[in-house]
């Protein structure tokens, strides 16, 4: 038989490893609410025609004619591209719009994604005072120069009622969804 002491022991050891599962199992809940709270509302999301393999390695789209309509030029617009989800990333987005033709130029610091997967662009902007929804726009893949993540983007069409960017780990076997799979970095221009 087991001495009074000894079972006291093995008691209190009992009640320490149930406190700690319990408190590991109320953490795990809570940073899981926590994390679907930040996930970022993309239903019901449109998505407007995907950039061509061309203008996703820095070729202009087919001209869009505007009518004749002379279209404002803006001087070149920059913003810091943020972690999203304390994903370790972080970089910068310039846009112009000048002569017509529509650039962004995007420069990111971030890790290789895993085996499998790869970094999309998207533009986006909110339709709707009411339930509205976000519409996305893919503009290409982010691609690794030297140490840093790099996309150079034109068009012809005007794209600066797109205010926000971000940039989202995509699987490589899968076709693009209609938004963002995994956003891990992203930024809003400020002028429209």
């Amino acid at each position: 038989m087991r001495s009074p002491t000894t079972k006291r022991i093995l008691g209190i050891i009992l009640v320490i490893l149930l406190v700690a599962i319990v408190a590991t199992i109320i953490w795990l809940v809570i940073s899981r609410s926590r994390q679907a709270q930040k996930e970022p509302s993309i239903s019901p999301p449109t998505v407007e025609k995907p950039a061509t393999p061309e203008q996703q390695n820095g070729s202009s789209a087919p001209s869009q004619s505007n009518g004749g309509a002379s279209t404002p030029t803006s001087p070149p617009e920059t913003t810091e591209l943020r972690s999203y989800q304390a994903f370790p990333a972080k970089g910068t987005a310039k846009r112009s719009f000048a002569d017509g033709s529509y650039s962004l130029d995007i420069s990111a610091e971030t890790g290789d994604p895993y085996d499998g997967f790869y970094y999309q662009v998207w533009l986006f902007k909110h339709e709707g005072e009411k339930n509205g929804q976000d519409i996305f726009l893919p503009i290409g893949k982010l691609e690794k120069k030297d140490s840093t993540y790099v996309l150079r983007y034109t068009s012809d069409k005007d794209l600066r009622d797109y205010p926000g960017i971000l940039a989202s780990k995509e699987k490589k076997d899968m076709p693009l969804a209609p938004g963002p799979m995994r956003v891990i970095m992203d930024g809003f221009f400020t002028s429209q």
